[in-house]
Parts: structure tokens; C-alpha cells; sequence
């Protein structure tokens, strides 16, 4: 096997990251409210309790969903450059 294929604790944080955002797509389409959690990060024995994981598991986060209460807070949309870099 080819070093770059080689699995690694990047490539399945990234893929862990990928599924969470698109949780939380599914979620906006059908119209729940949802917020990706990073605190396991920080806690994981704690999550693996509370959740009956087992000890080999590294929980990445949570997410968490449900029907929101109220419509969205009004705010305005960021400026493209403040969100973009260009070089």
C-alpha cells in the first residue's frame, strides 16, 4: 500500500466532519433546527459513558436537532470579503 493511502487519524476527522455537515443539511430540509457539537472532543470518556460507547471509539461530536421554536433572529449577511481570501 502507497503511503498516501495509508489510513490516518486526519483523514477521519475530515470524514467525521463531512457527515456532520451533511446531518446537518438533512436536517434544514426538513425544517429542524440542528448544531453540530465539538465538546467531545474535550470529554470523551464522559460521551463514551453517558452514550455506552466502547473505550476504542474517539467521539468527534454531536448533533444535536429538533423543531425550532421561533423563525430565525434577523441578521446581516456577511460581507464577501470578510469571509474570503484571496492571494
Amino acid at each position: 500500500m502507497q503511503a498516501r493511502w495509508r489510513p490516518n487519524s486526519s483523514v477521519f476527522t475530515q470524514s467525521v466532519a463531512c457527515a456532520g455537515e451533511n446531518l446537518l443539511l438533512a436536517f434544514h430540509a426538513l425544517g429542524l433546527g440542528a448544531r453540530w457539537l465539538a465538546d467531545p472532543l474535550y470529554v470523551p470518556d464522559v460521551v463514551r459513558r453517558v452514550l455506552s460507547l466502547p473505550k476504542s471509539w474517539l467521539p468527534q461530536g454531536l448533533v444535536i436537532a429538533g423543531y425550532p421554536g421561533g423563525g430565525p433572529r434577523p441578521r446581516q449577511p456577511a460581507r464577501l470579503a470578510e469571509i474570503v481570501l484571496e492571494r
